[in-house]
């Protein structure tokens, strides 16, 4: 398959915004509750609006627990992680001189031949002495956030996509969360109203007063930015990485955690 920009998993967007997606996920949906309680339309039923963003804060509340389970930490490994390695993954070739603090009691030496591992590693690998020296570790134990800051690499097993799970979780919430505070019909006037405002500003060369204005007022435009930008993401990542099982995988578990969080 042609390599581009997006087939690098160190380009722009994937480490900027992927990898900490629910932290903009999060700053996009607060910015959203305040445009929505600056707006003056909605100010004549402020006690719908209330409890419309009680419902929607728990919600989110909910949806995060569910997305720190599946990708940070439950009861220990990630669920995504206790998958990759209960199917028979591991993380291989750590560099020894990599390994800090009591997580070496959980590695140990690998038994593969040099020729093998280096084959395996990517080009700036290459340098670390401990390769150099042969010293190579492996866990079976270890989540994958731990083997990438140890260099290792991550082998076998099922490994849900967690990309198709934040992407796709992600771009559903948000959406959800725009259509509790405004309708279809809304967005459309307001975002004529949003065009409107910006043209007459920019013709003046009042920048700052734009910026304001779309914070304060028009958050929803942000989020539907963001929200494009994930739909884009979520297309590289099926094109380019994991395989379909994995894939179909993150993509049952971010509608698991949607069913869940409409539950309560």
């Amino acid at each position: 398959m042609a390599k581009n920009y997006f087939t690098t998993k160190r380009n722009f967007f994937n480490v900027i915004f992927v990898k900490n997606g629910w932290f903009w996920t999060t700053v996009l949906y607060l910015m959203l509750i305040y445009s929505a309680f600056h707006d003056s339309t909605k100010k004549a039923d402020r006690q719908t609006l209330i409890k419309s963003t009680i419902a929607s804060l728990k919600k989110y509340a909910i949806v995060t627990v569910c997305w720190y389970f599946y990708s940070q930490w439950f009861f220990g490994l990630p669920i995504m992680d206790r998958v990759f390695l209960l199917t028979g993954g591991s993380c291989y070739n750590i560099p020894q001189n990599q390994v800090k603090g009591s997580i070496s009691n959980l590695l140990s030496p690998m038994g593969t031949t040099m020729d093998k591992v280096v084959s395996s590693l990517n080009i700036d690998d290459l340098n670390s002495e401990s390769i150099k020296e042969g010293i190579l570790l492996w866990s079976n134990s270890i989540s994958s956030s731990q083997c990438r800051s140890m260099r290792g690499r991550w082998i076998g097993g099922h490994d849900p996509s967690g990309h198709v799970y934040i992407l796709t979780l992600s771009s559903s919430f948000l959406l959800s969360a725009l259509f509790t505070f405004y309708s279809g019909k809304e967005l459309v006037v307001r975002f004529k109203r949003m065009v409107s405002h910006v043209r007459s500003k920019w013709h003046q060369g009042d920048y700052l007063d734009i910026f304001k204005h779309l914070v304060t007022f028009d958050g929803y435009f942000f989020l539907l930015i963001l929200v494009g930008l994930w739909y884009w993401m979520l297309l590289m990542t099926s094109i380019y990485f994991h395989s379909m099982p994995e894939k179909i995988m993150g993509l049952l578990f971010s509608y698991l955690t949607t069913f869940i969080s409409d539950l309560f």
